[in-house]
Formats: C-alpha cells, sequence, structure tokens
C-alpha cells in the first residue's frame, strides 16, 4: 500500500511540535499526525483516548484528560513519529526506480 503525504510539510509540523512540546494539546498532537499520514479514530480509543492509525507504522494513542500534555508523554510521541518520518524516508531512497 503507498502512502503519500507532503514529506516538507510533515518535517515543518515535526519541527514546530518539537519547539512546542511543553504546552502540546491533544488536538496538536492529531494535527501532527494527520500530516505523517496517519487516520483520528476518535471512537476507537477507550473514551478518554484518541487513536491515530496508519498502516506500517505503530499506532499513537492520544490521551484525551487534559488540556496540556505531559512532557514525558509528547516526548515518546515526537520521537514515534520522527522515526516513522525517516523509515519513510529511507524507504523511499532504498528504491530509486519504484513509484
Amino acid at each position: 500500500m503507498s502512502l503519500q503525504y507532503d514529506r516538507s510539510a510533515a518535517q515543518r509540523a515535526l519541527a514546530e511540535f518539537r519547539l512546542n512540546r511543553r504546552s502540546a494539546t491533544p488536538e496538536a498532537v492529531a494535527r501532527l499526525c494527520r500530516a505523517l499520514g496517519y487516520k483520528i479514530d476518535r471512537n476507537r480509543g477507550k473514551g478518554s483516548q484518541w487513536l491515530a492509525v496508519r498502516p506500517a507504522a505503530p499506532p499513537i494513542t492520544i490521551p484525551t484528560r487534559s488540556k496540556v500534555l505531559g512532557l514525558k508523554t509528547t516526548t515518546w510521541i515526537l520521537t514515534t513519529l520522527e522515526e516513522v518520518f525517516d523509515h519513510d524516508g529511507s524507504s523511499k531512497e532504498q528504491q530509486p526506480g519504484r513509484r
């Protein structure tokens, strides 16, 4: 399955989120996930969570209990999404002839 998203927009979203992660909200995390091709499923979580899903990538659980997420949570989410972004880039570099 081919996943298409604007890598430059996603890179800008990651950089902006990194700068503002101490005041990150669930909506900000959802925007970042969408920038990397995730779909937000607000019904599949446990009521106090949303689930961001995308094929061939780990799911992201977005807690929604508080307005501002904890630094440890946002750092974990950021690290996971940066790894997904890096993996997407390395996959394209390894297969230059494929579209």
